[in-house]
């Protein structure tokens, strides 16, 4: 099969590793995504992060200019055609939600080359969009647009289905991606430029409001835990040591500098917690995790022993549970390490995602 996915996703490594997926699974891929996140959130370019990796397993990327717009909505492919033209895909996979201008351009495009066309969305709490948006997606999700829509949640799937119309026999529930266990692995000694390791606890993320960083600190500090905090943002803590990481395939060794690794995200206005990549990453890599029962976390983490959910924003529960975390010991924290593995192992690999998206589309095609 002939596998075109585009998107500003893509500049991501966690994004270009299920690409390769798809390769070693024997499907030829071409991967399209812009130089840039258009908001500069993202600075990452495929050249820096692994071109050469694409290369050499056989998958093409191709940079593709986005217009100069203020959000992500509304930024669309400049330049592309010729190259999905030599490239003759058979299905089109757009990992971007279907109100964008991409998404409809996406359409217009497999419908003049009669391209399959597979659109993925994360929407798990309904947003609101401008009448040219809902045009859009009105025309992606009705019966003349796309083939298949991809949700990466429940929710996702119910506000396709029951608030934008979309038949329910072109919803398919999957992960955006999975966790590339050759990537993210268990070690058994770790050797990170820090002041120590053996932390009880380990945050990744973006210090801001909504990932809990003030929650997290106060209740770290009640309970005189050291913790080690991976990242950047406005809300910068107070307590603990703070490093950051610009190598996302080295990641997988700040998850092993400390005991338990903790998100505590919890749901503002317009967003909440859609899956929780951290926790899939550091539980691969065989480490129990803290995480909140925000948004879809409990579906991607309710059923993993090695996973302790607590209810977002109640700090005296957390503490409880950070302290049972930093006292576990000997072969009840070796099992839940085990187990851990196991649950990326059997769910969210990149191995089993790439493998069920392509049994999804085989079942169109």
């Amino acid at each position: 099969m002939r596998i075109a996915i585009l998107g500003h996703s893509l500049i991501h490594p966690r994004q270009w590793l299920q690409a390769m997926e798809f390769e070693r699974q024997g499907h030829e891929v071409l991967a399209v995504c812009p130089a840039q996140w258009p908001s500069h959130q993202f600075k990452l370019h495929p050249s820096e992060i692994g071109a050469s990796d694409y290369q050499r397993i056989g998958v093409t990327v191709r940079i593709a200019p986005f217009a100069e717009v203020p959000s992500q909505i509304y930024c669309y492919y400049l330049d592309c055609e010729k190259e999905l033209d030599q490239f003759k895909p058979d299905w089109l996979y757009l990992l971007t939600e279907p109100c964008s201008a991409q998404s409809a351009w996406a359409r217009r495009y497999a419908q003049r080359t009669g391209t399959k066309l597979a659109v993925f969305t994360w929407e798990n709490i309904v947003q609101s969009y401008p009448s040219v948006f809902n045009q859009w997606q009105k025309l992606v999700l009705g019966e003349e647009g796309a083939d298949l829509v991809l949700c990466g949640n429940y929710a996702a799937w119910q506000i396709m289905e029951r608030l934008r119309d979309c038949p329910q026999q072109k919803l398919r529930l999957i992960p955006h991606c999975g966790v590339d266990l050759n990537a993210f692995r268990l070690l058994e000694s770790v050797d990170l430029p820090l002041a120590h390791t053996g932390y009880d606890l380990v945050f990744v993320g973006r210090f801001t409001e909504e990932k809990g960083v003030r929650e997290i600190q106060y209740a770290a500090k009640e309970e005189s835990l050291d913790i080690l905090w991976v990242g950047e943002g406005p809300l910068r803590p107070e307590y603990g040591d703070i490093a950051s990481y610009t190598d996302y395939l080295q990641l997988y060794r700040i998850y092993h500098a400390g005991k338990v690794v903790i998100q505590h995200p919890k749901p503002i206005e317009g967003w909440q917690e859609q899956c929780g990549y951290v926790s899939l990453e550091a539980l691969a890599c065989g480490q129990p995790v803290i995480s909140t029962t925000s948004g879809s976390i409990p579906e991607f983490l309710g059923d993993c022993v090695s996973a302790f959910l607590v209810e977002p924003g109640n700090v005296e529960v957390l503490r409880q549970v950070m302290s049972h975390c930093a006292e576990l010991s000997g072969s009840q924290y070796y099992s839940y390490r085990r187990q851990a593995q196991q649950y990326i192992q059997e769910w969210y690999s990149t191995e089993v995602i790439a493998r069920e998206t392509i049994d999804y589309f085989e079942q169109v095609s």
